[in-house]
């Protein structure tokens, strides 16, 4: 599977060499999400980092464009906004807005149910 074709969109004209790596904050099925930071900016992000082998052998294609489609249109206050993305022949990039404090799957295994408020 060497050069996976997958095409996705491109929201802005960055790339990987803009971001330095420094911790790797989460882990999934498709996906590893780390701390980065603007080289020029200085400005923190989360990366996901999508392997696009993973997407084609779990037949997951439309699931992966679909989440980056939702995070580029929806203004949420419980989801992250999606600042960049980007891929190359083997992988697909989500710079993300960086918010502390894990993320909401985590927080709903935990507290089992949350105040309206």
């Amino acid at each position: 599977m060497d050069g996976v074709k997958v095409e996705f969109s491109r929201k802005e004209g960055v790339m990987l060499s803009d971001f330095e790596l420094k911790s790797m904050i989460g882990k999934g099925t498709f996906a590893k999400v780390y701390l980065v930071q603007n080289v020029d900016t200085e400005k923190v992000y989360a990366m996901k980092i999508i392997r696009k082998k993973t997407v084609l052998e779990t037949e997951s294609v439309e699931m992966i464009k679909q989440e980056q489609k939702v995070l580029e249109v929806l203004d949420s206050t419980w989801l992250v906004r999606l600042e960049h993305s980007f891929q190359n022949d083997y992988k697909i990039y989500f710079v993300m807005e960086f918010v502390k404090g894990g993320d909401l799957f985590n927080l709903i295994s935990s507290e089992r149910k949350f105040k309206e408020d």
